[in-house]
């Protein structure tokens, strides 16, 4: 099992479907966002 550290996001693409997760580890935990399309993924990202 691999272990996730520092502040690095991952972004999930599910086939056939418009869902974009992005994991963001923190000291709390993972924080998970789930978004409807590229438009709100990006509407969330802090740039």
């Amino acid at each position: 099992m691999e272990t996730l550290s520092g502040e690095e996001n991952y972004s999930v693409r599910i086939p056939n479907k418009i869902t974009i997760e992005t994991f963001k580890n923190t000291d709390k935990g993972i924080d998970v966002t789930i978004c409807k399309d590229e438009k709100d993924f990006l509407n969330q990202l802090d740039l």
